[in-house]
Order: structure tokens, then C-alpha cells, then sequence
């Protein structure tokens, strides 16, 4: 949800008469490090972990509104694998983070897959338009079943801690390109309105 306010946010901004080009760049973050590798039924982690899965009816229906409705979110997922994924396409195939993201909750929120399990992974990298060969499956295979990357994704994740103090997600850093201009930090699916206002300020520094 907070994707797609975002990307609204950015489209009506782009529509306008601006100077500045606004790039995104994700970042990881790992909301339950000891979920199972394989991750877990959605409903019955939320009975476990919380004793009912009725907020999720709300996140539905706040989803619709913005674009995102959940259509089939039946996972939750372990997501240190579909980070490096990103960072995989990234660093070796030179493919936008937000693309690859993008890639990821369609296959988990709205197709519900299990981005969890390294053969949905690599469906998407080969089958989403992220940009690697179809010849190179197995490097991709053979990367996603090693822990590659795993110690790189964990060091940015304490970095955003650390530096931030990022406790959950949706979390947003927004920055203009000159040096001294203040950086904006907003926490949760902000609403679009609030990515406008900020744009149009930093556009002016």
C-alpha cells in the first residue's frame, strides 16, 4: 500500500512542471528474522502469533483505495531470500530495485505465491522482467539456495536501524540531491498528498 501511494505520489508529481527527477532506491528490512525458512500459512501464523487474522479484512479495504487490494495474500513469508534476489538483479543485471520489489508483492499479495521458497524466486526473476536469462536459472538457483549476500543484507538492515532508527515498514527517507538540504523521515503508508508536499518542498531547495 504504501508502494502505491508512493508511485501515485511520484506520477502527479512527474506531471508537473518540476526541475527535479525523483529516484527510488529499497532498501531491506526484515520484519520477523525467525520466521520458518519456508515461511507459513498467513491465517494460521496470524491465530498463533496475534489470536485472530481480522486485520487483515481492514488492510484489504484500506488496500483498495490505493490500488493494492490484497487480492490473494495467503502467505507469510521468511524474506531474506527475495532481498537478495533484489540485490542479485541488482548488482549483477543492473535492474531497478523498485522493478524487483514490484515483482515481489505482485507474486505475494496479489498472485499468492510464497516468496519464501527459492523455486517461486526464481520463477520470478526469469518470468517478471527482471532481466535474467533464462540460461542463467542456475546461477540464480545455485545463488538463492547458498547464503550469498546474506551478510550484506543483514549489515543494511542494522544500518537502517542504527542510523534511523527504523522499527517497521513502511519506512521512507526522502532527500533532495543538494548536500546540505534536510533529509524527511516518515514512518507507515503515508498518504499521497503527504509524498506531494514534500517533493514540491525539495524541489524548491
Amino acid at each position: 500500500m504504501g508502494q502505491k501511494r508512493l508511485e501515485g505520489a511520484i506520477a502527479a508529481f512527474q506531471a508537473g512542471d518540476h526541475n527535479s527527477q525523483i529516484q527510488v532506491e529499497w532498501k531491506p528490512y526484515i520484519l520477523n528474522p525467525s520466521m520458518t525458512t519456508n515461511g507459513e500459512d498467513l491465517e494460521e501464523y496470524c491465530i498463533r502469533r496475534w489470536g485472530s487474522s481480522s486485520w487483515i479484512n481492514r488492510l484489504k479495504q484500506e488496500g483498495r483505495k490505493s490500488g493494492a487490494p490484497f487480492e490473494n495474500w495467503n502467505w507469510a513469508c521468511n524474506t531474506m531470500k527475495s532481498h537478495r534476489l533484489i540485490k542479485f538483479a541488482n548488482e549483477r543485471y543492473g535492474v531497478d530495485t523498485g522493478k524487483s520489489n514490484a515483482a515481489i508483492f505482485k507474486a505475494l499479495y496479489e498472485d499468492g505465491k510464497n516468496i519464501s521458497l527459492v523455486d517461486t524466486l526464481v520463477e520470478i526473476g526469469l518470468e517478471l522482467a527482471l532481466n535474467v536469462p533464462s540460461a542463467n536459472a542456475n546461477e540464480l538457483r545455485q545463488y538463492l539456495e547458498s547464503d550469498e549476500g546474506e551478510d550484506e543484507v543483514i549489515a543494511e538492515v542494522d544500518k537502517g536501524k542504527r542510523t534511523y532508527k527504523i522499527s517497521g515498514v513502511p519506512f521512507f527517507l526522502i532527500e533532495a540531491a543538494a548536500a546540505d538540504a534536510r533529509p524527511y523521515s516518515l514512518s507507515g503508508a503515508q498518504n499521497k498528498e503527504t509524498f506531494l508536499e514534500l517533493f514540491q518542498e525539495l524541489d524548491e531547495v
